[in-house]
């Protein structure tokens, strides 16, 4: 019985070797050698990237705390000195005319003259104001 075993084991590991061509066998090794080595790479970059990034963020985030030590070491509280700002270069440049507005009018209630656009009769701080108010509309 072990003498007719070892006999069918033996036809079984030359029929094994005739079908098992070495040097195909070795280009597939060289080949999945090659393929596994860039993946290793790739994998590689991919992790030296997102360290990269999450360093980015890192770095980001201290140094906005840093600059929020030193701002509130000034007393300065950047979240409401934004709140209180304007939206838009519109809305900076209707604040800047009511302002001009408040002033012109201060001035010729103040000089007794109701006329906005005498130009002529008014002092030089008038027309000063006056020009400055024009510039502003853009006229």
């Amino acid at each position: 019985q072990l003498k007719k075993t070892k006999k069918e084991i033996t036809k079984a590991m030359v029929k094994l070797n005739k079908k098992v061509q070495l040097p195909e066998l070795q280009k597939i090794m060289m080949e999945f050698a090659k393929q596994s080595e860039q993946l290793d790479m790739k994998q590689e970059m991919m992790g030296d990237t997102i360290e990269d990034v999450m360093d980015d963020a890192e770095t980001e985030e201290e140094s906005e705390e840093v600059v929020n030590q030193v701002l509130d070491e000034l007393g300065i509280n950047l979240t409401s000195a934004l709140a209180d700002a304007p939206a838009n270069k519109n809305a900076l440049t209707a604040q800047a005319n009511k302002k001009e507005e408040r002033k012109l009018e201060a001035v010729q209630v103040g000089a007794g003259g109701n006329d906005a656009g005498s130009g002529g009769g008014g002092s030089k701080e008038d027309d000063d104001l006056e020009q400055r108010f024009k510039n502003l509309n853009g006229m």
